[in-house]
């Protein structure tokens, strides 16, 4: 199993996560700039001790006003069509920064029909899970 898990620090606008093996971490300014953020973990489970903690590396970063967070699963990338094509990162990406909004809520329902036309009725064969946060201020 992969995951990242985070803390936000509201008052100081820190965000200090580890991932375990789970995909990278998207980080999107407001003029198009962005990260992919990838720190080291492997998968919970794959060791129960010293590699695992060895692994796993803690990483603090600032979020400025108006920047996006995007934690999504597998499923999105990996998503197919009918030829069995991938959607793939850069397709991911591609979507993210040809939408002329960043209001989160039209962003996630526009990507996501972004993903649904190009699957084409094509079934997912893993869940499709994304959550977007916003730094306000």
């Amino acid at each position: 199993m992969t995951m990242i898990y985070g803390v936000i620090n509201i008052p100081t606008k820190k965000f200090t996560f580890a991932r375990a093996g789970h995909n990278p971490l998207l980080k999107m300014g407001l003029n198009g700039d962005y990260q992919l953020l990838t720190p080291p973990g492997i998968g919970l489970g794959l060791d129960t001790g010293e590699i695992f903690e060895k692994q796993l590396a803690e990483v603090t970063i600032d979020l400025k006003a108006h920047e996006i967070l995007v934690f999504y699963t597998d499923g999105i990338t990996e998503a197919r069509n009918v030829l069995q094509d991938e959607f793939g990162e850069e397709r991911m990406l591609n979507t993210f920064f040809s939408a002329e909004e960043r209001d989160i809520v039209k962003l996630r329902e526009s990507f996501l029909v972004s993903l649904e036309n190009f699957m084409a009725g094509a079934q997912p064969h893993d869940d499709i899970t994304m959550v977007l946060i916003q730094c306000l201020s």
